[in-house]
């Protein structure tokens, strides 16, 4: 797939707010002014994605991916096939990679990626930002090609912050149980990978950690603990053979491995950054399968800087013409590169049983699936960096 000269125009503005929760949050933005798209490659270059899009015929293609996230929005780099009625144009034709979503937080309303409150829009855009990383498309205009974009996804929306929680006296809700919720609904799709690039960290059930007052923080949090409906729903995904890709999150306010990332049964992703190196911001942990790009990763998402009013179909086309590309960090980009590649693996793969695959790709990561960098930590980020060329052709470094 060839990777178009452009450059990136503009960027969406990053408020207060937006600094202060990125430390706790799983994607974390700043401006991007006149980068080349050739400068946003390196992290398809490290995971030899660039390797797999000359190699591997309609990346993606026949391999569905359930995205356990805010929700989404129509973006004009992918798109989007609804059969939900909320207020969109469905005399349109919208046949394409993005399947009917699910939506657990606001009952009976179709999951799209929205703020709840006015001050909350600095967040804006998550879910569909994450989706682009697996689905976005040259020949849509996109600046580079996604991980696997002929792949399909559906998404959930089982959390309207980026954060998997919120601070003491904001809404309450319980993101583990919705977290359980959709995997168990994954299961019954018969989807192959599951991507969840945030962990689950709080739950207003859970006993309660005070972060530091340092950089705007100093706000009490409750920390979601291994419930056992969300530990047999993981439990029940990887039976069923389904690859759970997690985020391990940031190490600050704590370097704390959620509920999700701490489980057993998942692929957790700590973060790396360009030239092989470990990421230091990254929560670290022995659950911690291995790394993938998470610094300085080029994403688009939309451009609305003040609550946009009703989310009609006026609405919803206007969003999609907003869409600005910056730089940003997280591990949410991690764990998205690491489902891409998952979903590659099992392209290449079409004759190993479902049932075996999330036993199978733990098996390959840990002996030939990664590389490993002079001067790569011991432990915590895992054996080293996902390599997809690594792989498939069987020789990690």
């Amino acid at each position: 797939m060839k990777t178009p000269k452009a450059l990136f125009w503009g960027a969406a503005l990053v408020s207060p707010l937006f600094s202060s929760f990125s430390a706790v949050s799983m994607a974390s933005s700043s401006r991007l002014l006149g980068t080349a798209a050739a400068d946003c490659l390196w992290a398809h270059e490290e995971t030899g994605i660039d390797w797999a899009h000359q190699t591997i015929g309609r990346p993606g293609e026949g391999v569905l991916i359930a995205q356990l996230d805010t929700g989404y929005l129509p973006s004009p780099y992918f798109e989007i096939g609804m059969d939900v009625p909320y207020g969109l144009d469905l005399a349109r034709p919208r046949l394409g990679s993005v399947l009917p979503v699910l939506n657990w937080v606001e009952t009976g309303k179709e999951p799209l990626d929205f703020p709840v409150s006015a001050n909350q829009v600095s967040l804006w855009g998550h879910g569909v930002s994450i989706a682009g990383v697996l689905l976005n498309q040259t020949s849509r205009g996109a600046l580079f090609d996604g991980v696997v974009p002929y792949a399909r996804v559906i998404p959930y929306r089982i959390s309207p912050y980026i954060l998997s929680g919120s601070p003491t006296g904001a809404p309450a809700f319980s993101p583990t149980e919705n977290v359980a919720r959709a995997l168990r609904n994954a299961i019954t799709q018969g989807v192959d990978v599951v991507n969840l690039s945030f962990a689950a960290v709080v739950d207003t059930n859970g006993p309660q950690l005070t972060s530091p007052s340092g950089g705007g923080l100093g706000v009490t949090w409750n920390v979601a603990g291994a419930s056992g409906e969300l530990t047999s729903a993981f439990e029940a995904a990887e039976k069923a053979g389904i690859i759970v890709v997690v985020a391990a999150g940031q190490n600050v306010p704590f370097n704390l491995l959620s509920a999700s990332a701490a489980n057993s049964h998942v692929f957790a992703i700590a973060g790396s950054e360009r030239g092989e190196k470990a990421w230091a911001s990254s929560v670290s942990g022995n659950n911690i399968v291995a790394s993938a790009p998470a610094k300085d990763i080029c994403y688009a998402r939309p451009a609305a800087t003040n609550w946009p009013g009703p989310l009609d179909s006026a609405a919803l086309d206007a969003i999609s013409k907003s869409f600005v590309w910056e730089k940003s960090e997280g591990t949410s980009y991690s764990a998205a590169f690491v489902s891409g590649i998952a979903a590659l693996w099992i392209q290449a793969n079409p004759g190993l049983p479902k049932a075996e695959r999330a036993k199978a790709f733990r098996t390959a990561l840990k002996t030939h699936g990664t590389v490993t960098p002079a001067g790569w930590p011991a432990s915590g980020y895992g054996k080293g960096i996902v390599n997809i060329r690594s792989l498939l052709e069987g020789q990690g470094r």
